[in-house]
C-alpha cells in the first residue's frame, strides 16, 4: 500500500477540519462582539474622567470627556476616502482634566488641500473643552512601504510607538470617534463595527465539505488497496507434469 496518498488525504482532513472549526469560533466571536456593541450602545453616556483601569469594560460606549487638546502632537492620517475623493482623518491627543490619562481623538475627515505639501490648516480648542464620542480600539493598519518619521505630522497608520518616540506620549490604546460639539470643515461619518457572520459559517461549511472529501478519498483509497493486495494466507497449487517414466497404458487390441 502507498503511504504518500494516505498522508496527504490525512494532512488536508486534519487541516480542512481545524480550519472549519476556526471559522466557527470567529462567528461565535463575531455574535459576542455584536452583543456587546448592542448593549454599549444603548447605555447612558458615560462620564469618562480617570477610568484607565475601566477603559476595556467601556468598549462601543459613548464617553464625556474633559481636558485639553494637544495640537502640537496633531496626526494627519493619509489616504483616508470618503465618497471618492481624497483626505486625511485627523487625530489629536487629549489630556484629562487631571492630566493622568491621555486618550487619541479622531476628530473626523477632512479633504486634501491643493497638494500633499502643502496640508489643510484645523483649528484646534484651547483651554479645557468637553467632548463626546464613542470609545473604539486601535483602527487596523495597511501596508507601508516607507519608514515614517513619527516626528512628522502625515502618517500613513495610527502608532502607540510612534507617539512613544516622536512625540514622548503615552497614550491609552483606544481611540475616541468623536461626536460633539460640531467643528466646521469635518465629516464624522463613522463606519459600523463589520458584526456580519455570514461569510465565517459559509466558510466553515465549505471546510468541512473539503474535509469530508479528503475522508472519502482516505477510505476508498484503502479499501480498494486492501482488495489489490495478493492473500498472504493462499498456497498456490502448480498443475503435475507428466514425466518420461510414467507408465502408460496400452490398447492391447
Amino acid at each position: 500500500m502507498r503511504i504518500l496518498p494516505i498522508l496527504v488525504a490525512l494532512i488536508a482532513l486534519g487541516a480542512s477540519t481545524a480550519a472549519g472549526f476556526w471559522q466557527l469560533d470567529r462567528e461565535r466571536q463575531k455574535e459576542a462582539l455584536g452583543r456587546a456593541i448592542r448593549t454599549a450602545e444603548s447605555a447612558p453616556p458615560h462620564d469618562l474622567g480617570d477610568a484607565r483601569s475601566h477603559l476595556p469594560s467601556l468598549l462601543w460606549r459613548h464617553v464625556i470627556l474633559h481636558g485639553r487638546y494637544l495640537p502640537k502632537d496633531t496626526v494627519y492620517l493619509d489616504n483616508r476616502v470618503h465618497q471618492g475623493r481624497i483626505g486625511y482623518h485627523i487625530v489629536t491627543p487629549f489630556e484629562l482634566a487631571d492630566h493622568r490619562l491621555v486618550l487619541l481623538i479622531d476628530r473626523g475627515w477632512i479633504p486634501m488641500g491643493a497638494s500633499r505639501s502643502e496640508l489643510p490648516v484645523i483649528e484646534t480648542p484651547s483651554g479645557v473643552v468637553g467632548i463626546e464620542g464613542r470609545l473604539a480600539p486601535m483602527p487596523g493598519k495597511t501596508l507601508e512601504l516607507a519608514s515614517i518619521d513619527p516626528s512628522q505630522p502625515v502618517w500613513l497608520n495610527l502608532d502607540l510607538d510612534r507617539f512613544r518616540q516622536g512625540r514622548n506620549l503615552e497614550p491609552a490604546p483606544y481611540v475616541i470617534r468623536q461626536s460633539a460639539p460640531a467643528e466646521p470643515g469635518f465629516v464624522r461619518e463613522w463606519p459600523a463595527p463589520n458584526v456580519s457572520t455570514d461569510k465565517h459559517r459559509a466558510y466553515a461549511m465549505q471546510w468541512f465539505a473539503m474535509a469530508i472529501v479528503a475522508l472519502v478519498f482516505l477510505v476508498m483509497f484503502i479499501m480498494r488497496s486492501a482488495r489489490r493486495a495478493p492473500d498472504p494466507t493462499a498456497v498456490s497449487n502448480p498443475p503435475a507434469r507428466r514425466g518420461n517414466n510414467e507408465v502408460q497404458e496400452h490398447d492391447p487390441h
